[in-house]
């Protein structure tokens, strides 16, 4: 699929408004830009520590958002996938529980965990749009956020958030104010 001018527009004012928001929230680290070649997948990395990152991705093909958490390191793969059993919850459960913290109250969404290509693991959610035009929308951008924020709360306590690569990493904690 051939993106317009007016679609490539739209997609990257949505990526921008998104990294904006949350530049200044010290729990998400810097946001680089990981797009396929045929631009069939339009992601933004914000690194949480170590081998980590929590990743928003526009799949302008289908079109959808995918929001999710991403590591390269098996251990920390198989660490995230340890600490989901002993929860005694299934994925879908444990990230279910961090959207409602984050404020995200409508119906569970069906989580996935699988390794791509690369060797990159991935525990992701998507919601579908109707048009990429929907990228403009406020419900749009305010549940991308919503999802974002879920994620960090499931699997951001068991990360270091590294907001500067060239200073020490603290661990994660949620602001009390």
């Amino acid at each position: 699929m051939a993106l317009s001018a007016k679609d490539l527009e739209g997609v990257e004012s949505f990526r921008t408004f998104i990294e904006d928001s949350v530049s200044s929230d010290d729990r998400y680290g810097t946001a680089s830009r990981h797009d396929r070649p045929d631009r069939s997948l339009l992601a933004t990395r914000f690194h949480a520590g170590g081998p980590c990152w929590f990743e928003l991705a526009i799949r302008p093909a289908v079109p959808d958002v995918r929001v999710g958490f991403v590591t390269d390191d098996p251990v920390t793969n198989d660490g995230v996938l340890e600490l989901i059993s002993d929860a005694g919850q299934s994925l879908s459960e444990y990230v279910q529980a961090g959207l409602r913290e984050a404020g995200l109250d409508e119906p569970e969404m069906m989580v996935v965990h699988h390794q791509n290509e690369g060797n990159t693991y991935s525990f992701t959610t998507s919601f579908k749009l109707d048009e990429l035009a929907d990228l403009d929308s406020d419900d749009v951008r305010d549940k991308t956020l919503q999802v974002l924020e879920g994620f960090l709360i499931a699997f951001g306590p068991a990360l270091l958030v590294e907001t500067d690569p060239g200073e020490d990493s603290d661990d994660w904690e949620e602001d009390e104010t």
